[in-house]
């Protein structure tokens, strides 16, 4: 059979130069009736298949959106729960605003294609949507129940203190809690029994404040009363809180009582200890009259409680006496002493002028007693500042401030006080040589032109201090050497052996002999002070204990 040319395709590569024959040739057989009908059938498949296919994708679509849509939509509502349980406002709206961000969500994704996907899309969001709608509005009753008993009980509580306070306040407080619960959503029977919980709260609180402040007497009696059922708060609180309520009046009569005389006997105990510091011249301190004044506002107000205002207000009026006596000079206190005796001594003086008599009579002795080491008194009461020879400076005023203390109090100078001079002379001991050479210098310079009297002080304690401050006073630049040598030969004694030596006996009383002839006219300790401080310069001198040709011991000039 003869072959027809029908069509022969070309195609053209890029760059390539005339036409390309596919190789695709046809046949009459190719037009056929049967053969037409079979290519039909095959398009008719082939477009079948397809819309078949096209059908399947829309779908699978659309139950993969349904699918993230009950995922999202449920973490979504799980999140917004939390977040409106944070914003304690009962979940205000919650489900509407949920329901409403729905429809829109729906609104914007129900076409998708077809009438029969969007017609199931609309169908199966319309069943998620109802789905979220009662776990929604389940949660938003609960947090709304919430919201009410917190919001009740908040307002509850902000009546609490006012009728433990004020008891008239009771029906008042009552009456707004029925308008609250009444505005938050309550009505009927629910209403009612809200009322009568919230009325026997506050009544155990009125009831509370009112035992609190009874006195034991009254709460024995108010227990009689609930218990009997004679009082009128029977009616006004539950049968059982009266029983509670009757048993906190007798235990807190019984405890009332206890605290009472506790406290009691903690004021006369601390008022006995205050009126005897007070009455021996020492001011008592604020704190004590604090506690004391609080001791009397917990007393019951009777003639006791009388009589203990009486004897703090003595109290305070005594112990201001002592005080003012204080601050006076020596002389001052002592005359004021005398005008405060007199008073007492006076035919119609009270208790209190003889109180006042007493106490400053004996302030006026400690503060003599004190006097006689006036130092320590200046630096009690803040006049004069501690010696420390750690820092010699702490040495410069010293003189000038010793001398105005002695002549504000009228008493004999005195520059150390007895403790700081046993302190200077250990610590003298303690330095090496040039050092204590320099605080005998700085001794002298302060103390001025009492420096021989203030050295002697430091004579029964340490004699190289006193001799080398008095040889300074009395000589104050020929001597400045003798000082360290002084101060090197007392340390030299303490290590050398041979001061126990029969010749260094010799030597000592060689030198005493010497030195008393010059001394006579100082007395005994003068010789003592000055025979030991020679000895130490004659060994810082590097003086040996020696004899002459005779066999006599030989000291230098």
């Amino acid at each position: 059979m003869a072959r027809i040319k029908l069509y022969q395709s070309q195609a053209r590569a890029p760059g390539a130069r005339g036409a390309v024959t596919s190789g695709v040739r046809f046949t009459a057989a190719d037009f056929s009736s049967e053969t037409l009908g079979k290519s039909i059938k095959q398009v008719f498949d082939v477009k079948q298949a397809y819309d078949k296919k096209a059908i399947q994708d829309e779908r699978n679509e659309t139950e993969k959106f349904l699918a993230e849509t009950r995922l999202n939509w449920t973490q979504k509502t799980a999140t917004d729960m939390e977040e409106a349980s944070l914003r304690g406002n009962g979940a205000s709206g919650f489900t509407e605003n949920l329901m409403s961000s729905f429809e829109d969500y729906a609104k914007n994704n129900s076409n998708s294609g077809s009438d029969e996907d969007n017609i199931y899309r609309k169908t199966q969001l319309t069943k998620i949507q109802a789905g979220l709608l009662g776990p929604s509005a389940r949660y938003q009753a609960k947090e709304a129940g919430k919201f009410r008993a917190q919001t009740i009980t908040t307002a509850q509580n902000s009546h609490m203190s006012n009728v433990y306070t004020n008891p008239d306040s009771l029906n008042n407080a009552i009456e707004e809690m029925r308008t609250t619960a009444n505005r938050l959503g309550l009505t009927g029977q629910a209403l009612e029994d809200q009322v009568k919980s919230t009325s026997n709260e506050l009544g155990k609180m009125t009831l509370t404040g009112i035992i609190d402040r009874m006195t034991p007497k009254e709460a024995n009696q108010l227990h009689k009363e609930l218990t009997n059922g004679t009082s009128d708060w029977v009616t006004k609180i539950n049968g059982d809180d009266v029983d509670n309520m009757a048993r906190y009046a007798k235990s807190r009569a019984t405890a009332t009582t206890k605290a009472e005389a506790h406290n009691t006997y903690m004021f006369n105990n601390n008022m006995t200890k205050a009126n005897t510091a007070v009455k021996n011249g020492f001011p008592v301190n604020s704190q004590m009259i604090t506690q004391l004044s609080s001791q009397i506002d917990k007393m019951p107000d009777d003639g006791k409680k009388v009589v203990a205002v009486q004897k703090l207000q003595n109290l305070i009026v005594t112990t201001k006496v002592v005080q003012h006596l204080e601050n006076m000079t020596i002389p001052e206190a002592t005359a004021v002493s005398g005008t405060y005796q007199a008073r007492a001594n006076k035919e119609g003086s009270t208790p209190l002028d003889v109180e006042i008599a007493i106490a400053a009579k004996n302030a006026t002795n400690r503060m003599q007693a004190r006097a006689k080491d006036p130092i320590q008194y200046g630096i009690e009461r803040g006049e004069i500042m501690p010696v420390d020879v750690r820092h010699l400076e702490s040495l410069d005023e010293r003189g000038v401030q010793a001398r105005k203390i002695a002549e504000d109090h009228d008493v004999p100078f005195k520059m150390f006080s007895n403790q700081e001079t046993v302190s200077i002379t250990n610590q003298f001991e303690a330095m090496p040589p040039i050092e204590q050479a320099e605080l005998a210098n700085r001794i002298v310079q302060s103390a001025g032109s009492d420096a021989i009297p203030v050295m002697a002080e430091f004579k029964k304690i340490n004699p190289n201090l006193a001799v080398m401050g008095s040889l300074k006073a009395t000589h104050s630049s020929a001597f400045n050497s003798t000082l360290q040598i002084i101060a090197k030969g007392a340390d030299l004694a303490k290590k050398n052996e041979l001061m126990e030596s029969v010749d260094y006996k010799e030597v000592i009383t060689k030198i005493r002999e010497e030195l008393q002839p010059v001394l006579f006219e100082t007395g005994g300790d003068n010789l003592a002070a000055y025979t030991k401080a020679a000895i130490a310069f004659y060994i810082g001198k590097g003086g040996t204990a020696g004899r002459d040709t005779e066999g006599l011991i030989e000291v230098d000039d």
